[in-house]
């Protein structure tokens, strides 16, 4: 078992258990549901101090699907979500890595363009539903 594989597991995102057990875990591989992180996804997470295990995280558990346009979807994880962790049992190491963490993806090609924490009030629109460039 890699350490990357086995840091999912103490963070309670993947059971140890689970049939993904053979799922490579490095930055260059498949993330949770075949997702793949492009070079900007990589640099941006490294930039933003957002791990591999805490997008996996996100994508594992996100109740928050908003589309962004030109076929993008973006994922978070609500309020209302992370005290369901919480009550699940989930360290709170991983709840407070997961609070506020946006996964922005594109479904068509199983790839995740971009990650980033919305903390700002401003933000808050990263979790509901508004209007994208596209609209325009």
């Amino acid at each position: 078992m890699s350490n990357l594989r086995a840091e999912a597991i103490y963070m309670g995102c993947i059971s140890s258990t689970s049939s993904e057990q053979n799922v490579p875990m490095n930055r260059t591989d498949e993330l949770h549901g075949s997702y793949t992180l492009t070079p900007h996804a990589q640099r941006a997470a490294q930039q933003r101090g957002i791990t591999l295990e805490t997008v996996q995280c996100v994508l594992y558990n996100a109740d928050v699907r908003n589309h962004r346009g030109e076929g993008k979807m973006s994922f978070a994880i609500s309020k209302k979500k992370i005290r369901q962790l919480q009550a699940q049992g989930y360290p709170p190491k991983t709840i407070e890595r997961v609070h506020a963490v946006v996964v922005l993806v594109e479904p068509v090609n199983k790839k995740v363009i971009s990650v980033w924490h919305s903390f700002k009030k401003s933000s808050w629109r990263d979790y509901k539903q508004g209007n994208t460039f596209s609209d325009r």
